[in-house]
C-alpha cells in the first residue's frame, strides 16, 4: 500500500515538473572556477548524480538539506545451498527513508550528515510448510563526513570525502513472530564505530557528464554481541546527458562489494536458517541504474533538484550470499539555500 501510494505520487510529481520546466531557457556560459558558483547554479549543472556518497561541494555559508527513500526487494540465492534449513528465507523488502544535511565552511570543504530509518520485512518457511513474516524497524547508524574539493574546474571536478558511521542504530531486536533474535540483514544498526572514505572524478563535455567513484567503508572493532558486519566497497561510472537546463538523464553502472560477517552472534544458530550463518552474509553484484534527473531553477521551488533511479542487477555472484539482490528503486530530492 505504502509502495503503491509513494510511486503514484512520484509520477505526478515528475508529470508536473517536466510540464512546469519545459519553459525553461539555457544556462549562459559559466565561469571556470566552480567555486564562485551560487548553490543554485551548482545544482543546475548536474555533475554529480545524487546518489554518488560524498561528492557534493557546497559555497560557504550555504545549506543543503535531502531526502531519500529506497524500496529494494531481495530473494535467496539459487543454487547456494546444498541441505534443507529447518528457516528458509523466501523474500526479504527493505524500505528505507534518509535525511541528509551540508553545510559550506569553505568554498572547497562541506561538512555533511546523514540518519536513516528502516523498515524490513522477511518471509521464511519451515521445512514443514509453514510460512511467517517477520518485520523490523529502527533508526540506523548516523554517518558524519567532510567532504573536499581537490580540483573545482568546468572541464575536470575532483572531490575527496572522510568520515565516520556512529552506531546509532539499533542492533538487538527481536523477531515478532518467533522466540529469537533477528538475524544480521534485519537489524538496522552495526553496533561499532566504522570509517569512511570515497573519491569522485568527474569529466564535464558541454552537455555531457562523465564519472567515475569510489567509496568504502571499514568495520573497527567488534560490538558488544561478539561479531561486526563485512567492510563494504562500492565503485562505478556514469554518464549524465543534459537535455535541457532543466532535465537530465544519467546512465550509471555501480559495482558492490561487502564482505561477511566476522565473529558472530551466539544466540544465532548457523544451521537453523542461511541468514543466521555469518559466512554467508558477503554480497557482490554490478548493478545497471538509469535515473532523471530534474532541477527546478524558478518558481517556488527554486533550487530544488529531484531524483528517480531504478537499479537492476548486472551481475550477482552467489558464491557468498544467502540472499541476492532483485531490484531496486530510489526518490531523491535536495534543496540549497
Amino acid at each position: 500500500m505504502l509502495n503503491s501510494i509513494v510511486s503514484r505520487w512520484m509520477l505526478y510529481g515528475t508529470l508536473w515538473m517536466v510540464a512546469v520546466g519545459s519553459g525553461y531557457a539555457q544556462d549562459a556560459p559559466l565561469p571556470e572556477d566552480l567555486t564562485t558558483l551560487g548553490p543554485e547554479e551548482l545544482l543546475a549543472l548536474e555533475l554529480i548524480p545524487i546518489d554518488v556518497l560524498g561528492a557534493h561541494i557546497h559555497p560557504k555559508g550555504v545549506w543543503m538539506a535531502g531526502y531519500r527513500f529506497g524500496s529494494m526487494h531481495m530473494k535467496p540465492a539459487h543454487g547456494l545451498h546444498d541441505r534443507a534449513y529447518a528457516l528458509e528465507p523466501k523474500a526479504m523488502h527493505t524500505g528505507m527513508h534518509m535525511v541528509e544535511a551540508m553545510y559550506g565552511i569553505t568554498d572547497r570543504l562541506t561538512l555533511a550528515a546523514m540518519l536513516s530509518y528502516q523498515r524490513s520485512i522477511l518471509r521464511l518457511q519451515t521445512t514443514e510448510g509453514m510460512r511467517y513474516r517477520i518485520t523490523a524497524s529502527g533508526l540506523g547508524d548516523v554517518q558524519i563526513a567532510l567532504h573536499y574539493a581537490l580540483r573545482a574546474s568546468m572541464v575536470h571536478y575532483l572531490t575527496s570525502f572522510a568520515g565516520l558511521s556512529l552506531p546509532v542504530g539499533r542492533v538487538n531486536l527481536w523477531s515478532d513472530r518467533l522466540p529469537r533474535p533477528l538475524p544480521y540483514a534485519m537489524r538496522p544498526g552495526s553496533g561499532t564505530w566504522d570509517m569512511l572514505i570515497g573519491l569522485a572524478s568527474i569529466h564535464r563535455l558541454k552537455d555531457w557528464n562523465l564519472g567515475v567513484h569510489g567509496d568504502a567503508l571499514w568495520r573497527i572493532g567488534k560490538n558488544t554481541y561478539g561479531y561486526r558486519l563485512g567492510h563494504r566497497i562500492h565503485a562505478g561510472a556514469w554518464a549524465t546527458y543534459r537535455l535541457w537546463s532543466w532535465l537530465a538523464f544519467t546512465m550509471h553502472v555501480d559495482g558492490h562489494l561487502l564482505g561477511d560477517v566476522s565473529g558472530r552472534d551466539a544466540r544465532l544458530d548457523p544451521h537453523v536458517s542461511p541468514m543466521d550463518d555469518p559466512a554467508l552474509q558477503g554480497d557482490r553484484h554490478v548493478m545497471v541504474q538509469p535515473s532523471i534527473n530534474i532541477y527546478l531553477p524558478k518558481g517556488p521551488l527554486r533550487g530544488m533538484r529531484w531524483a528517480l533511479h531504478l537499479d537492476l542487477p548486472l551481475k550477482v555472484w552467489h558464491e557468498t550470499a544467502a540472499m541476492e539482490m532483485h531490484r531496486q528503486w530510489i526518490l531523491a530530492l535536495q534543496w540549497a539555500w
